[in-house]
């Protein structure tokens, strides 16, 4: 079960995937009345190939790009190229500050202009699924448009613990008082400013369909996938995951799709 929400959204630049086929030469034909037994061809593989070092874009102790105190990558690295051929990485925590290069690896030459593109609302009603807000799977359009997924945690244990209103966990910890869900932002400059792409909570994408309780084990919708459009049909896709079973919702990850970037609700899940 999963409820997904208002949203205008999308994504688009299907990732390219790299195989190369190799079908075994079949054994020369057996008389007819002499059955066969030899195996069959094995199916067409693919694999990988490392092509050069490895290069380490941004780490945790990287002082040289550090812009404030806590300032770490903190989620899978996105990235996207603007129309100068400029590539932009999103790979930040709750706080963004924009870091792009000349390619994907930066080429050792990352900059980060260390100006707040994204902060986290940690609005603490849990209703409005916006507290602990990560910037995360990105899309560009021609225009300078570029939309994102949020992965947007809820740590009931660290909001209202001094009021006014009452705490929303007591006397317990992580994996308990914990939910997630997956809202939307969108910027209209290649991605150097970003906000809710409507004001919360009707930015939310994707959640279960259960009030937050801090008694149930971390749930909830959210860690999303890079955003692909299907080649043949006019759909995006997106994969999401939920940790524990949560009412009626089993564990696991579910496909979703939209048919448009204006799409309100997913036309398809897969759960």
């Amino acid at each position: 079960m999963v409820l997904l929400a208002l949203v205008a959204v999308a994504n688009a630049a299907a990732a390219a995937a790299a195989a190369a086929a190799v079908a075994a030469t079949p054994p020369a034909a057996a008389p007819a009345a002499a059955a066969s037994s030899s195996p069959a061809p094995a199916p067409p593989t693919g694999t990988l190939h490392q092509t050069g070092p490895s290069v380490d874009v941004w780490a945790a102790v990287d002082t040289l790009r550090r812009c404030h105190h806590i300032d770490v990558p903190d989620i899978p690295a996105r990235a996207f190229d603007d129309d100068k051929g400029v590539t932009h990485i999103i790979d930040d925590s709750t706080g963004f500050t924009e870091m792009n290069g000349p390619s994907i690896l930066m080429n050792g030459s990352a900059t980060r202009k260390c100006i707040a593109a994204w902060n986290e609302t940690k609005d603490p009603n849990p209703a409005n699924f916006a507290g602990d807000e990560f910037l995360d799977s990105p899309i560009a359009f021609d225009n300078g448009t570029v939309v994102a997924l949020v992965h947007t945690e809820y740590p009931g244990n660290v909001y209202n613990l001094t009021g006014p209103s009452p705490p929303e966990c007591v006397g317990k910890n992580y994996p308990y008082c914990w939910t997630v869900t997956i809202g939307l932002a969108i910027s209209h400059d290649w991605g150097e400013t970003w906000q809710h792409a409507r004001p919360p909570p009707h930015h939310l994408v994707a959640a279960v369909p259960y009030k937050y309780t801090q008694n149930q084990l971390a749930y909830g919708w959210g860690d999303p996938s890079n955003i692909i459009k299907h080649p043949k049909e006019d759909y995006y896709y997106a994969a999401i995951w939920n940790r524990n079973q949560v009412g009626l919702q089993a564990p696991g990850i579910c496909e979703s799709a939209r048919s448009s970037i204006s799409a309100k609700r997913a036309q398809k899940l897969c759960c």
